[in-house]
């Protein structure tokens, strides 16, 4: 492998995503004190129909985020696994058409890509998310792979498979034998390893990204009852993190950074499709630090920029806007 050098390098899934529209989808009240306030279900045995299905393919946090900090104008490469399918070969050239160096990922024979099918309801912002991992389970990251490999930043998605946590320790070592940084927006199977587990990787951490509902998780596994953005905020940082944000929907975002907090409220507009708006605002705000030296404020609110016209279209990549875009549209 030849010398490569990037800004950014995405770690995570790559999936073909299935959008499907209901209208008889039910919101109950979920009863549990702490997490999401809501539970989406149906009726057991009813048939459900849906006039509205749109597929795309090159989907997935990596994917996501990839193509994201490509549209920001930054040399961008992606660690991420495809089977040898149809999808596989859609997702590539979905990435090629961004620019993304795509000769990290990882090609398994016989295997099937990731699939999602996303559920959504009347809401728009109402969703839930049915995934077959697949060849993303498959993913095996070796450091010594990438000797030749310099980089800016890693930012580490949700990982899935047996071997996610010796993929989580071959990062987190890749990453400091070339002195990147990491941001990590951890998945449910990270989070629920619980703050003894992730604790030694946050001290190694540069920005954390985590959504209101997963910090108060973090927090309770670590015998804290924290309801309040700021409390969670500042327990999250005592944990190591140099930089913290937390997401909190339509109300917006708060980030924390030696003892100074940040807030940037959400850009109100229709929500057509919530599905990939913590992807697009993990990596705007990243994306938003290396552009603007480091300017928190300013990187904050291109993540709230960014993610409002994510959502404000079906897909998670199809309101991504790039550099161009953000500066004649706005002032930062």
């Amino acid at each position: 492998m030849n010398n490569m050098q990037f800004n950014v390098i995405s770690v995570g899934g790559i999936t073909e995503d299935i959008m499907f529209y209901v209208d008889d989808m039910k919101i109950l009240n979920n009863p549990s004190k702490f997490g999401s306030k809501t539970l989406l279900a149906f009726e057991d045995g009813d048939k459900i129909i849906s006039d509205k299905q749109v597929v795309y393919t090159g989907g997935g946090g990596g994917a996501n985020t990839a193509v994201s900090f490509a549209r920001l104008g930054l040399k961008t490469g992606l660690i991420a696994a495809l089977g040898t399918d149809q999808t596989a070969i859609s997702s590539l050239r979905r990435m090629a058409q961004d620019k993304i160096n795509t000769s990290l990922i990882q090609r398994f024979k016989n295997s099937w890509s990731g699939l999602s099918l996303v559920v959504t309801g009347k809401n728009k912002d109402d969703h839930v998310i049915f995934k077959h991992n697949a060849a993303n389970e498959k993913l095996q990251i070796n450091n010594k792979s990438y000797k030749n490999l310099e980089t800016g930043w890693f930012y580490l998605a949700s990982l899935s498979g047996q071997s996610w946590k010796r993929n989580l320790k071959e990062i987190f070592t890749l990453a400091n034998s070339k002195n990147s940084l990491i941001a990590w927006n951890p998945g449910a199977a990270q989070i629920n390893e619980g703050i003894k587990f992730l604790k030694p990787y946050f001290k190694k951490t540069d920005v954390l990204i985590v959504n209101r509902e997963e910090a108060i998780s973090l927090c309770l596994s670590g015998n804290k009852k924290l309801n309040q953005i700021k409390d969670l905020l500042l327990f999250l940082v005592s944990l190591g993190p140099r930089i913290v944000a937390v997401t909190d929907g339509a109300k917006g975002a708060w980030v924390i950074n030696k003892g100074q907090v940040y807030f940037e409220p959400a850009v109100h507009v229709k929500v057509i499709n919530s599905t990939g708006a913590g992807d697009a605002f993990g990596s705007s705000l990243v994306g938003g630090l290396i552009l603007y030296k480091n300017n928190i404020a300013k990187a904050l609110k291109l993540a709230l920029i960014r993610s409002s016209h994510v959502v404000a279209k079906i897909g998670a990549q199809e309101g991504l806007l790039t550099i161009a875009q953000v500066k004649a549209k706005f002032k930062i």
